[in-house]
């Protein structure tokens, strides 16, 4: 019986994204698969979250102290470089909140697709997986 083992540790979250929406077409009315739990619905919004996480989070690093006009304070400086620093630390811990969730969806579905096909590669394959 084949085994399912999503390399999940060794992508980036964006390569993450790329394997769920390719899991998500290759299981999208798979007669294989009638009803995978956790549902693909699921699926594509916790992508989608994590996409606009990701891009939430780059733009929060892009911050600069110097993106004001005006000449700052070495104080209004300083406060300034703290605020970012705790916006993108914030950022950063909310985009692997996401990530994380991906990952156990992404699991559960390996976990139903390996019980669903009886471990027939082909039939893991048609999901998407390997």
């Amino acid at each position: 019986m084949a085994t399912i083992k999503l390399p999940l540790g060794k992508l980036s979250p964006e390569k993450k994204i790329e394997l769920a929406t390719t899991i998500h077409s290759a299981m999208s009315g798979n007669s294989h698969y009638p009803e995978p739990s956790p549902p693909l619905d699921s699926l594509i919004s916790t992508v989608e979250e994590l996409n606009q996480a990701i891009t939430h989070t780059t733009q929060v690093r892009q911050q600069s102290i110097f993106d004001e006009p005006a000449l700052l304070s070495p104080e209004e400086v300083i406060a300034k470089s703290v605020r970012i620093h705790k916006q993108s630390k914030i950022a950063t811990a909310c985009q692997e909140d996401f990530e994380d969730k991906l990952d156990a969806i992404l699991a559960q579905l390996a976990s139903y697709v390996e019980k669903a096909s009886g471990g027939d590669n082909s039939k893991i394959l048609s999901a998407g997986m390997c």
